[in-house]
């Protein structure tokens, strides 16, 4: 091997190592790039899923709300139509009596 055979090796080793230092850089910062990324997107998805839990405790409240409405009005209805056959009853005996 002559010399400058040596030296166009140690020249490619060199290069080599920049070129894998560089590598390296860019590695390095794909990694960042992805850290942050993949942090941002685990933000996003607690921020559903906090926003899934309120909207599951406001059915919940919704849901009672309507029950109580139901019984209410259905008490109201009962009252109402005992009120109506009390007075249809009163008016009937009226007329026949």
């Amino acid at each position: 091997m002559s010399g400058d055979d040596i030296s166009n090796l140690w020249s490619a080793i060199k290069e080599l190592r920049v070129g894998q230092t560089d590598m390296g850089r860019v590695l390095a910062r794909i990694e960042m790039l992805l850290s942050e990324r993949c942090s941002t997107r685990a933000s996003a998805h607690q921020a559903l899923t906090d926003q899934v839990q309120a909207l599951a405790l406001r059915l919940t409240a919704l849901e009672r709300a309507q029950v109580r409405t139901s019984v209410t009005v259905g008490i109201g209805s009962a009252l109402a139509s005992g009120v109506a056959m009390a007075i249809v009853g009163a008016l009937v005996r009226g007329w026949i009596g």
